[in-house]
């Protein structure tokens, strides 16, 4: 039985453009982007949060929609981290943008989540 060959993915990427969840997921079924996100785990290691080795994943640290800033792949526009902590620093930047009983952090977190999210 003959496997199907696995069609490339290319995104074009507009100018000015704002992309919805689903463009943002669509990016990250690239070769572009998995490659990417391979390398910056494959160097740093572990979670630059709280050290885990395993189940880990790339952090966007400029959460906004622009298509050009999200498809920006310069290795200082993210962080390295296990899947639990990226799940909670999405989790904090959501109550901040919902203004709706927003979670506060400890001053001390604080300094560390500036390092994380980026508006």
């Amino acid at each position: 039985m003959a496997r199907k060959k696995k069609q490339k993915l290319v995104i074009e990427i507009i100018p000015g453009a704002v992309w919805t969840s689903a463009d943002k997921t669509l990016f990250r079924k690239t070769d572009l982007w998995i490659n990417f996100r391979n390398k910056i785990i494959k160097e740093r290691k572990k979670c630059e949060l709280c050290g885990y080795t395993k189940r880990m994943t790339t952090h966007h640290i400029y959460m906004n929609d622009s298509a050009e800033s999200y498809s920006d792949l310069r290795d200082e526009r993210f962080k390295c981290l296990c899947q639990g902590c990226h799940k909670t620093i999405h989790r904090i930047f959501k109550s901040y943008t919902k203004k709706k009983d927003p979670i506060v952090p400890d001053p001390r977190f604080e300094i560390i989540l500036n390092e994380f999210i980026k508006l």
